[in-house]
């Protein structure tokens, strides 16, 4: 039986991927460079910030570099997991399609349950990749026989499929990779400040704009 289009659009509709997994695919507006630039400037600013106020206590000079590292650190976190969160929320599981049975649907004319099974085939495979039978229109079963656009339609499945599902652990990791880096580049500028702190004299601890400022 020919398919008309427009129940070839329907079907087509039907097993099509969520619209916006292919906006998300170009939101990594952020080029490698650019995105090392920043997270080393937010390494920096943690690091310093931490070191100023270990070795000058809580100041202005220190508060303009932690401040900006949090911020960049919290906003970039943030950011890769709210698409963490678009990405697995894309059911991408390969549901179990039971197998049509002999006795599907014999109370249908013989038409149309040779349109619905053939319905049934074609969603399998877009789906699954699994080839499967439909009933003709004599009640024998025939193996489904996609189109080449079907084909070209499923392998366009399957490549979404694994976007999706790689995106969203490349995002998670990036969400963890900011925190940590929020965590640990302050405990490295500590560390550094402690070392710094034990070579220097008692007085020179004191913040620099504290002794440039007027009596």
């Amino acid at each position: 039986m020919v398919r008309t289009g427009r129940q070839l659009r329907a079907s087509a509709t039907a097993c099509a991927g969520p619209p916006h997994t292919k906006t998300l695919a170009g939101m990594d507006w952020l080029s490698p460079v650019g995105h090392a630039a920043v997270t080393v400037m937010s390494v920096v600013f943690l690091f310093e910030g931490a070191r100023r106020i270990v070795l000058h206590g809580i100041h202005r000079g220190a508060f303009l570099f932690i401040v900006p590292g949090i911020f960049i650190c919290a906003l970039y976190a943030g950011g890769s997991y709210w698409k963490y969160t678009i990405f697995a929320s894309v059911d991408t599981t390969t549901r179990n399609r039971p197998k049509l049975l002999d006795d599907w649907r014999k109370d249908l004319a013989p038409d149309k349950r040779q349109d619905d099974s053939l319905k049934y085939a074609r969603l399998v495979f877009l789906t699954t990749g699994e080839l499967r039978t439909y009933f003709a229109t004599s009640g024998n079963r025939t193996r489904y026989a996609p189109t080449e656009e079907e084909m070209q339609e499923r392998k366009n499945r399957v490549g979404t499929d694994q976007f999706v599902r790689t995106s969203a652990r490349e995002n998670l990791a990036s969400s963890i990779a900011w925190l940590v880096t929020l965590l640990l580049a302050p405990i490295f500028g500590y560390s550094v400040a402690i070392g710094q702190r034990r070579t220097m004299p008692a007085n020179s601890t004191a913040e620099p704009d504290a002794k440039l400022s007027p009596n």
